[in-house]
């Protein structure tokens, strides 16, 4: 087998997270370490990956698959492939992430960006070694006393004591 290496420098990102395969224009990723999510859902198994699905190595790291013979058969079947952006990937994970808030697109927007930005802490921590750990919360608005009535999306800390 052929193998070639990419490397991705962040400390939320393990040092072998994943293996990427192509056989016969069949693309599959396969989880190693850390987590993965494809079009804003956690992975943990071997999958296949399709023409501009997105892969989401850390909150900040989006790659999305470009596969010039699934395109062609696509484009030659008569679909329209529209451009995938950053914030749609984003709000996919908010979409995923059994978050129920009808009329609320702003609280899911909120939800999600809390939940990119605890688990990029986390994985820190964990990187680091720092016995501490981040949970998202929602804050209700009465604690708050704000007079707008809304919730808020915030993290919580968790400390690890060690005696």
């Amino acid at each position: 087998m052929n193998s070639q290496k990419i490397e991705l420098h962040e400390p939320s990102i393990a040092q072998e997270l994943c293996m990427i395969q192509n056989k016969n224009t069949t693309i599959t990723i396969m989880p190693l370490s850390g987590q993965i999510r494809v079009n804003g859902m956690n992975i943990t198994g071997q999958t296949t990956l399709k023409h501009q699905d997105r892969v989401f190595f850390s909150a900040n790291n989006v790659f999305v698959l470009h596969n010039p013979v699934e395109e062609r058969l696509l484009k030659q079947s008569g679909k329209v492939i529209k451009p995938v952006t950053f914030e749609m990937a984003q709000n996919e994970i908010g979409e995923h992430s059994n978050v129920q808030s009808k009329g609320y697109g702003w609280f899911r927007d909120e939800i999600a960006e809390t939940l990119i930005l605890t688990h990029e802490a986390n994985a820190i921590a964990l990187e680091l070694n720092r016995g501490i750990r981040f949970e998202p919360v929602i804050v209700p608005a009465m604690v708050l006393g704000d007079k707008t009535k809304h919730s808020k999306a915030s993290i919580l800390i968790l400390y690890a004591f060690r005696f």
